[in-house]
């Protein structure tokens, strides 16, 4: 199975890079057509190619010399690989389960709640502390 999915993949590739090249294609015929017209009033497929046109078109026959499909299906498979990565439990490791994300959202809520107990406590220390000042003062005055 591992083997056939690898094929798949490699086919896709290719598929997706010939329908990228003929899009590409067919844009540029569908420029050609819609920019110039014959005296006839009919399409310009039959005119010839002017200097500029002829440079566009050699552009996208380069671009198109140039794609790297061995690395294309290299990404491909990468891809794949990444993909079809599973933890023990059999779940892709790309994949966040609900459960976990509901879990960090409530250990976030908890911490956010333990940082204003924390808050509180504080002024309750600071509140303690200046009563036991005022109250030492009390004391230290009534004996003088």
């Amino acid at each position: 199975m591992h083997a056939e999915s690898l094929e798949v993949i490699a086919g896709i590739s290719i598929v997706g890079g010939v329908v990228y090249l003929l899009r590409m294609i067919f844009n540029f015929i569908i420029k050609m057509r819609g920019n110039g017209k014959a005296s006839s009033g009919s399409p310009a497929a039959n005119k010839a190619l002017s200097a500029e046109d002829h440079e566009r078109l050699m552009d996208v026959v380069n671009e198109l010399e140039n794609v790297d499909w061995k690395l294309l299906e290299a990404q491909q498979r990468d891809l794949w690989n990444w993909h079809n990565e599973r933890d023990e439990d059999g779940v892709p490791r790309w994949y966040v389960r609900k459960s976990l994300e509901e879990s960090i959202k409530s250990q976030g809520d908890i911490t956010t709640e333990l940082t204003k107990a924390v808050d509180r406590l504080a002024g309750n220390t600071a509140n303690q502390t200046e009563m036991i000042s005022r109250l030492i003062d009390v004391l230290t005055h009534t004996r003088s």
